[in-house]
């Protein structure tokens, strides 16, 4: 005598879905699905198989796609220095003046430099997106 396993299934009539299932199950074609419980299995294994398959490729997809996203975020960056970089320096470089701080310190302080070809203009660098308030310290 075969030993099996058994599980007692509620459809509740209040969820969509429940109804639906429920439908399904009783309007099934009893010539192409002859058995309610083999339907019941398939169904199981499927959803599992696939959610098992379909996490695979998404990990699949974030291991292809991060290299990607970090090279396009690199390659951003890059472009924004190079840029913003040129009259940033040539600011400090020209615009520098030294004078006699606290304790008899020598600080580097920023004067107005005039604007250059290369200087960058204020809306550039806004829309570069680059916090460039450490400056003003």
């Amino acid at each position: 005598m075969a030993k099996h396993s058994g599980i007692s299934v509620r459809f509740y009539p209040d969820r969509e879905d429940h109804q639906r299932a429920w439908q399904y199950l009783q309007e099934m074609d009893t010539e192409e699905y002859p058995s309610k419980n083999q339907v019941i299995i398939e169904a199981i294994l499927d959803y599992f198989d696939n959610s098992n398959e379909e996490a695979k490729a998404n990990l699949y997809y974030s291991d292809q796609l991060m290299p990607i996203i970090t090279d396009a975020v690199d390659q951003a960056v890059e472009n924004a220095v190079e840029r913003v970089l040129p009259a940033f320096l040539s600011g400090c470089i020209a615009g520098l003046s030294v004078s006699t701080g606290r304790k008899g310190y020598e600080t580097p302080q920023l004067i107005a430099v005039s604007s250059s070809s290369t200087a960058i203009s204020d809306d550039e660098i806004e829309e570069s997106g680059l916090d460039m308030a450490f400056l003003a310290e």
